[in-house]
């Protein structure tokens, strides 16, 4: 609510100084969004109705934290009119991973029942894609390195999260869809661009 904030020195916001314009955003106000900004990769930048929307992921260690964002939106003659951070400040690198990708992925299925055919399989993965992972406690966030395994069961696909230290999979979803049955579905969503 109330007036845009100024990004000073940016008159005019285009392609080939968003990036500069949004990070000087990101310095000159990482107080109020409790964010470093030398923590931040760039994941997202979009025009859209003279308007920038600018998305970074948080790294640590310069591995990419899942659930975080930053968010910006700038008109383009330098008037920031909206921001917000998902964000974890007390975030310290973790140790290193000490199971590989191959042993992670061979737990991605458990608790999955496959039918035996076509049975439980592994996807091939592209790199052994490393997260961090926080999970809210009661009182506390805990922080995993996971791996990301994709994973199909039956005709099911899932992409499941796996600790990279005790193999535990600590957050799997679905991403398969069944079309076969007709439904109304209603509620809200997190746009990332209009």
């Amino acid at each position: 609510f109330g007036s845009p904030v100024r990004i000073p020195g940016y008159d005019r916001i285009t392609e080939s100084n968003i990036e500069q314009a949004a990070e000087a955003f990101l310095r000159s106000h990482s107080d109020i969004l409790k964010v470093d900004p030398d923590q931040v990769r760039l994941i997202n930048k979009t025009f859209v109705n003279n308007r920038w929307y600018v998305s970074y992921v948080q790294t640590v260690g310069g591995v990419d934290v899942l659930l975080s964002e930053v968010r910006l939106r700038i008109f383009a003659n330098g008037n920031v009119i909206a921001f917000g951070a998902d964000y974890y400040p007390a975030l310290k690198p973790l140790a290193p991973a000490s199971l590989s990708w191959q042993a992670a992925a061979a737990q991605a299925g458990t608790g999955l029942q496959a039918p035996t055919t076509p049975a439980l399989s592994v996807l091939p993965s592209n790199a052994a894609s490393l997260f961090v992972l926080p999970l809210k406690q009661q009182d506390a966030i805990d922080y995993h390195l996971v791996y990301k395994v994709p994973v199909r069961s039956g005709y099911d696909s899932y992409v499941a999260y796996v600790d990279a230290h005790t193999g535990d999979v600590l957050w799997r979803y679905t991403t398969s869809h069944d079309a076969a049955t007709e439904v109304t579905s209603q509620g809200g969503i997190h746009a990332v661009t209009p």
